[in-house]
């Protein structure tokens, strides 16, 4: 019984709490900032700017604790979302930004490839006419 009183204490301890979850807080908040570098330099290899917005850090860290996977996640979450657009790339020589938002993340649309021109590339069959 005094092992369960122990427990709760701990559990229940709002420095304690507060400690823990700044600590988790902090390690996905790094692990991003590293994979938003690491996936942005990978780009530049193909002379293609990666943008993630703020709103998709934000949604890869959602998505990262609701998968409950936290840190350790993240570059699923990235690559899953960035998976078609990376096979693309290095076989088109006209694409010269890529844009990643929340929606994008989330999986309700894909990553916005613009080209040179500023046109927007329609490579899964979207119609969407956009320019930046």
């Amino acid at each position: 019984m005094e092992t369960r009183v122990k427990r709760l204490e701990l559990l229940t301890s709002g420095a304690e709490v507060f400690d823990l979850f700044l600590g988790f807080f902090l390690d996905v908040a790094i692990a991003l900032l590293e994979l938003a570098r690491q996936f942005t330099e990978f780009f530049s290899l193909d002379n293609v700017e990666l943008v993630l917005t703020d709103d998709a850090l934000e949604a890869a860290a959602e998505e990262a604790l609701r998968h409950k996977t936290g840190a350790r996640g993240l570059r699923t979450v990235l690559e899953e979302c960035l998976l078609d657009v990376m096979y693309e790339i290095p076989s088109r020589g006209d694409v010269k930004k890529c844009v990643v938002d929340g929606d994008a993340i989330r999986g309700l649309r894909r990553p916005l490839m613009l080209t040179r021109s500023g046109q927007a590339l329609n490579l899964w069959g979207e119609d969407k006419g956009e320019t930046a």
